[in-house]
This record gives structure tokens, C-alpha cells and sequence, in this order.
């Protein structure tokens, strides 16, 4: 009886490790940080970091024009090792404002969600490009929202891609840095 027992725990748990292995987990860190007296240093910091790392840049924006405070934006993908070190050293860059961290799970099916919205927004975009042919008078909103929806597509065949040939970065970092 002992033994039957014992069997039937051993295969239950075999049976749960096998379902948690087949589980795709991407870990998501996404941090706003304040650096008013060394933005440009805390910027450079954060290139030089980002290319000592195994990682593959999603996008990179910057504003300094004088207009409003200083702004720099990175997103990126990286292998667990990166994650480690960007999140230990976030410290360094300036004062944390907002940092959240978390685990998403990434099925199959994703994928297949994301070329669903390609296809999608594809159809979309050939119904505008239609009538814009048709001398439409909303002629400037339908140009904007085909610039939108080709960025959308875009972006999503990214995505997709980096889903496909990038397994081993299976961590998404966001830094958001403000002076």
C-alpha cells in the first residue's frame, strides 16, 4: 500500500514538473529614473552598460533640445545575466522614481496572437490606402493612421521575430531616465 502511494506522489510530481517546464517565463523590468545633476553621465553609463551586455536593442529614443527636461528611453533584450547586472546597477544611474519587475508568461499561442494583428492590421491598411484613392476629405487623418498602423505592423513583425530567433534573451528591460 506504502508503495503505491509513494508511486502515485512520484508520478504527480514528475506530471507537475514537466507542465512547469513547458512554461516559457520572460522576465519584464521596467524602471523611470531621475538624474538632474548628471544626466549626460547616467546617460553614457547606461549606453556603455548596454554594450558590455549579450543583449539585442528593441529602441532607443532621446530629447535635449531645451524644450522640456532632458529625456532617454531604452528598451532591450538580454540573457539572465544581463538582467542581474542592469538591476544591480540601476542604483548608480540616479534617484529610482518607479521600478516594477515581474514574470510574464510567453506561450505559443503569442505568437500566434501577434500574426493574427499582422494580418490584421495589414488588411486594415490596404482598406485605407483604398480610399484614400477615392478622394476622401479626411484625407490627413487616414495618412496618420497609416503611418500608425505601419509602425504597429512593424513592430509586432519585430516581436515576432525576436520571439522565434532570440530564445536565450529571455528578459525585457525598459529604462526610462528623466533629468
Amino acid at each position: 500500500m506504502k508503495t503505491k502511494a509513494f508511486f502515485a506522489i512520484v508520478l504527480c510530481l514528475g506530471l507537475l514538473a514537466s507542465k512547469a517546464q513547458n512554461h516559457n517565463y520572460n522576465r519584464i523590468l521596467e524602471v523611470s529614473i531621475v538624474s538632474t545633476d548628471r544626466f549626460e553621465e547616467s546617460r553614457l553609463t547606461l549606453v556603455r552598460l548596454t554594450d558590455s551586455l549579450h543583449c539585442m536593442l528593441m529602441s532607443m529614443s532621446e530629447i535635449k533640445d531645451g524644450s522640456k527636461p532632458m529625456e532617454f528611453d531604452i528598451e532591450f533584450l538580454t540573457d539572465d545575466a544581463g538582467y542581474s547586472l542592469v538591476d544591480s546597477r540601476l542604483a548608480q544611474l540616479g534617484h529610482i522614481a518607479f521600478k516594477t519587475a515581474g514574470l510574464k508568461n510567453m506561450n505559443p499561442e503569442d505568437s500566434t496572437l501577434l500574426k493574427k494583428a499582422i494580418t490584421r492590421d495589414s488588411t486594415l491598411l490596404s482598406i485605407l490606402e483604398n480610399n484614400l484613392t477615392e478622394k476622401n476629405p479626411e484625407f490627413n487623418n487616414l495618412l496618420n493612421r497609416i503611418d500608425d498602423l505601419r509602425k504597429t505592423i512593424a513592430e509586432n513583425e519585430q516581436k515576432l521575430s525576436l520571439m522565434q530567433h532570440t530564445p536565450q534573451y529571455r528578459n525585457r528591460i525598459i529604462i526610462h531616465l528623466r533629468s
